[in-house]
């Protein structure tokens, strides 16, 4: 419980970036790559006396990219003509490495014409200045370019920060989900058949499912999916996972249990976020499955020569503090199954437009389960699903299948 508490903490805790305001750029390294030494000097002194404190120096091409990859400066200016390496070679060196794909390379040249230009961007330069250099547009263009080459800094590293954050969460998110030790246990105990499937359409998903041994021949199974996906969806998951451990179902009673969670959801959810859930108790000694329902798609369950979807009416869980839930009760023997889902399942498109109908799911896994296990049924039904709509998954997509034996 501690790593989802300390996930929820951190996410409830997190606030909008502030406003956009313009870097200081005077820390900024400058690399000034000339063979004339008094353009250096005079290129130096410009940068100096607009407060730019960090400049380096290279006297050709060939120490300018020593330089380049030594000192990883945020600007270069360059010249073109020089000894050993020319500024276009450079270029053409420097971009070969990723690591310096953006970094901004201003050129000095003292032709102006449109195919003398084309050859320069050509080389990978960023932009170019005239000769002979005036001051105030070579400190303005480098300023746009330096500024541009900050904020290109500050995104690559919030993508990378966001990035291990949301793998982060998606490993939070997989601890909501029964591990493979605990399904076996429970299969072993109760002797039933489950699989299971869980798939989000983004980074973070707003379904999870999962089954709670209650006593010897007792154990719940739910279905939950929050309105939406991504990180809202993702911290409500959190959200009602803890309270769901917090207030174990000791009773059995599956309606009173719905109440209870919607009652406490109320006071956490925001307006308009809500969640639909199936809650079920299969008791092994009666043979029977008592159930309710929060506005989920009704569950399928499959006898010997019947198959039928559940009732499943109820308001979602988190929209008014007093609803109420029945319990309904209906047998369950030996080989009858249960299927459980997410609305993904019944509102996928494939790309004639075409959703996947209850009685056609019906009927298709009726047929299955009379000839096939549980786990080949359940495979084929995956791979329908795939090869019909998986290309189009716009909602998270929930299923377990559940039979007795």
């Amino acid at each position: 419980m501690q790593p989802k508490l300390a996930f929820l903490q951190y996410i409830m805790l997190y606030s909008p970036p502030m406003p956009y305001t313009a870097p200081d750029l005077t820390r900024c390294t400058i690399l000034l790559i000339e063979d004339d030494r008094l353009n250096r000097l005079l290129l130096r002194e410009i940068f100096i006396q607009h407060g730019f404190l960090n400049i380096l120096e290279a006297a050709d091409g060939q120490e300018g990219i020593e330089k380049t990859e030594g000192y990883n400066p945020d600007l270069v200016v360059l010249d073109i003509m020089m000894p050993k390496v020319s500024g276009l070679e450079y270029c053409m060196h420097i971009r070969e490495q990723e690591k310096f794909r953006h970094l901004p390379i201003l050129v000095q040249t003292a032709l102006a014409d449109s195919n003398h230009k084309a050859m320069v961007f050509s080389h990978g330069a960023t932009d170019y200045i005239s000769k002979p250099l005036d001051p105030s547009e070579l400190i303005a263009r480098a300023k746009v370019h330096l500024e541009h080459q900050y904020n290109i800094k500050q995104l690559q590293a919030y993508q990378t920060r966001l990035a291990k954050e949301f793998a982060a969460a998606q490993t939070m998110q997989q601890f909501l989900l029964p591990n493979d030790t605990e399904l076996e246990l429970v299969r072993t105990r109760y002797a039933i058949n489950l699989e299971h499937h869980f798939q989000t359409c983004s980074e973070l998903g707003g379904d999870f499912w999962g089954i709670t041994p209650l006593s010897p021949s007792t154990f719940s199974i739910y279905c939950v999916d929050f309105a939406g996906h991504g990180l809202d969806a993702a911290l409500n998951t959190f959200r009602l996972h803890t309270l769901m451990h917090e207030h174990l179902n000791t009773t059995g009673n599956a309606g009173d249990y719905l109440a209870l969670l919607n009652k406490k959801l109320c006071a956490l959810l925001p307006l308009e976020q809500f969640a639909t859930m199936f809650y079920a108790v299969v008791d092994t000694e009666k043979d029977t499955l008592r159930y309710s329902s929060a506005g989920s798609p009704p569950p399928f369950v499959f006898y010997k020569n019947l198959a039928m979807p559940l009732e499943s009416s109820g308001l979602p869980l988190g929209i008014v503090e007093s609803a109420e839930y029945p319990t309904f009760e209906i047998p369950f023997n030996v080989d009858d199954a249960l299927l459980l889902y997410s609305d993904s399942l019944v509102e996928s498109r494939n790309p004639q437009g075409n959703a996947w109908q209850e009685k056609d799911i019906i009927a298709h896994l009726k047929n299955e389960l009379r000839t096939k296990n549980c786990k080949q049924t359940f495979q084929d039904l995956l791979n329908h699903f795939d090869e019909q709509f998986g290309t189009n998954l716009h909602d998270d997509l929930t299923l377990a299948l559940l039979q007795r034996h």
